[in-house]
């Protein structure tokens, strides 16, 4: 039995799986690997690849062929996405059993806050000659945490911009907005430890991109769908996530010859089931005035003057693309299903 290589919708933490965002990688990696390591902010949509991202980048195969010095780099990664209802007590609990993994010692919580244990323990590292660097996925989890108060994420949020500033220390976040706007208060959105930051922002593949994750693990497979791109891409545009989904789908009904007419129908069928869900909670999240567009092209209205703004803003997110010239929706599976949802 051959194994479908897209059948993986979790983080991709082996590199040979990762396709594309060279450039997005490259960037993290030069800036976390200078001699005073510099934070950077990756920002893109749900299911955009964020956290893939920042795990390759915290991958020591890539920071060691890319960063002369890896071995001097203490890297943390921190999964904040089953901790969105943690006390800031528990996020230093969790750091310091990740720092106690990097490092091969124990690390401890003192009986307070665990700031004064945090920043014993980056004195450490930087007096070994060492610099430390925490990728921080979701940080969602802890800048709008609704069971911290504002005040004392503020007061978090100085505390890691504070030890930025006085040590060889960084962070790598990923978010689906900018830092700025995830605070639940002006307090925190005004908070200068957003200034840090260089800011990645992560949207769709670009085609070629998009036509290597279709031809190379379909080609080392057996089952080639490279044949099969311009049918790929109108299901699913370059989106990572849909292309993947489209890629797995179709692959299952590649019988080693190829697909045919009527299994390529089958497979449309089937991607759009598979996706409809995710299709659905795009268009819930979306303000009302982008969907106004979106249902416009899905119905072919003309989209008002006073609305182009929003097809730049949407192509720039991956929702629009342009196709001889005209915006279209990046999906026609998607686009299909505009008009029986509700404004």
């Amino acid at each position: 039995m051959t194994t479908n290589p897209y059948l993986n919708r979790n983080m991709i933490t082996n590199p040979a799986e990762f396709f594309g965002r060279e450039r997005e990688l490259r960037k993290i990696l030069a800036r976390i690997g200078n001699q005073r390591p510099q934070s950077v902010a990756v920002v893109g949509e749900r299911r955009i690849g964020k956290s893939s991202l920042l795990y390759q980048a915290y991958h020591p195969a890539n920071r060691q062929a890319s960063i002369p010095d890896a071995a001097s780099l203490v890297c943390v990664f921190m999964d904040l996405s089953e901790r969105k209802d943690y006390q800031a007590a528990q996020i230093f609990q969790a750091l310091f059993a990740e720092l106690s993994r990097a490092l091969g010692e124990t690390i401890t919580s003192d009986a307070g806050s665990g700031y004064d244990t945090f920043k014993a323990a980056v004195q450490r590292i930087e007096a070994s000659g060492r610099r430390l660097v925490i990728f921080f996925d979701e940080f969602e989890a802890i800048a709008s945490n609704p069971n911290i108060p504002a005040a004392n994420v503020t007061e978090f949020l100085a505390f890691l911009r504070g030890i930025a500033n006085s040590h060889a220390v960084a962070y790598v976040t990923s978010s689906q907005i900018d830092l700025q706007e995830l605070g639940h208060s002006g307090e925190i959105k005004e908070s200068p430890f957003f200034n840090i930051f260089t800011r990645v922002s992560l949207g769709p593949f670009s085609r070629e991109e998009a036509l290597a994750l279709i031809a190379q693990p379909s080609a080392a497979a057996g089952r080639p769908l490279a044949p099969y791109a311009d049918t790929l891409l109108q299901w699913a545009g370059t989106h990572p996530f849909f292309l993947q989904t489209a890629c797995a789908v179709l692959f299952e009904w590649h019988n080693g010859q190829g697909v045919s007419h009527q299994d390529m129908t089958r497979a449309a069928i089937e991607f759009a089931d598979e996706t409809e869900d995710h299709f659905q909670y795009i268009w819930q999240h979306l303000k009302a005035e982008e969907r106004s567009v979106l249902r416009s092209l899905a119905t072919g209205v003309p989209v008002p003057d006073t609305q182009h703004y929003l097809l730049r803003q949407l192509e720039r997110r991956g929702y629009i693309v342009s196709w001889a010239g005209l915006p279209r929706i990046f999906s026609s599976i998607f686009a299909g299903l505009i008009p029986q949802w509700p404004s």
